[in-house]
């Protein structure tokens, strides 16, 4: 068994295969339409935005949010939201092990590529009442059990992120972005997340992964145009972030839980990187958070 977290709600323990669907309304007497940025350490979630207006912040990025848009948060991501009283979306949240058997017969480059990254995006008007369709299919399935219910959802979550994927296709063909990693560079990605606060040596991925390091590169550099130390430094500095503005953990405690036995190690790491030292980082990061808009 496994133990989830869905904002509201203390955290409980639940089937591995876990899937949960309900409206942003139904839960509006917590929030008011303003959701704290938090993460699901063990929760992917979809939502389609029915209707309303404001905005929905994905990892320090802040979208703007009106009816039609589809957001896509895997595990982890820091993710919340600002809307106003009318606002509504069907919000489905899945465990690790039921989206792994939906993704399962898939397997496919594009699939694998929104797995790594969190989306926020308006839909096109000749998707948006197919994708509605869908998640209502859902809802429905969810509200009403029968023969089959968890058959049902998973083959209309696969709609939905084959739909997904086609977007983020579409996306990443207007913005040139580097073509879907394949095979051993998602691998790889996979592995690093698990492992990124050991901060292993790029050899020693490699040796796990039955590659070598200059293979290893070589998938990188197609992948994500950087080399393998490049991708590795880069996620363990996108969790020492997620740390610093989303915590009130100390400077020190963040370097340790990221595997660092000296804080001033941390400090002259992150600061190379970034150009400023954590705190410094962390203060300039807050204070743009509560900068009213012009």
């Amino acid at each position: 068994m496994s133990f989830y977290y869905i904002y509201g709600e203390h955290a409980r323990e639940v089937d591995p295969k876990f899937v949960h669907v309900e409206r942003v309304s139904s839960r509006g007497r917590f929030h008011e339409g303003r959701v704290e940025p938090h993460s699901h350490p063990h929760l992917h979630q979809l939502s389609y935005w029915l209707s309303g207006a404001g905005r929905f912040d994905a990892d320090g990025e802040c979208h703007t949010l009106s009816a039609g848009t589809l957001t896509w948060m895997p595990s982890g991501f820091v993710h919340g939201f600002d809307v106003d009283a009318n606002a509504d979306a069907i919000v489905i949240s899945m465990s690790h092990d039921f989206l792994s058997d939906v993704l399962a017969p898939m397997g496919s480059a594009p699939i694998r590529s929104i797995q790594l990254r969190s989306i926020v995006r308006a839909v096109p008007s000749d998707l948006r009442d197919r994708l509605y369709e869908s998640f209502q299919d859902v809802e429905r399935e969810y509200g009403f059990p029968a023969w089959g219910q968890s058959h049902a959802i998973a083959a209309h979550v696969r709609l939905i992120m084959v739909a997904l994927a086609r977007l983020a296709q579409i996306d990443q063909a207007v913005d040139r972005e580097p073509a879907a990693p394949d095979a051993l560079f998602a691998r790889f990605l996979a592995t690093l997340e698990r492992n990124f606060r050991t901060r292993q040596s790029v050899k020693s991925y490699a040796s796990s992964l039955g590659t070598t390091p200059y293979l290893l590169n070589i998938a990188c550099r197609e992948g994500a145009r950087m080399h393998a130390s490049q991708v590795a430094r880069g996620r363990l500095l996108l969790e020492a972030k997620r740390l610093l503005l989303y915590t009130n953990m100390t400077v020190a405690e963040v370097a340790f839980s990221l595997g660092f036995n000296d804080p001033a190690h941390f400090g002259r790491t992150f600061r190379s990187q970034t150009g400023l030292s954590p705190a410094h980082w962390r203060e300039r990061q807050r204070q743009e958070m509560v900068r009213p808009a012009s």
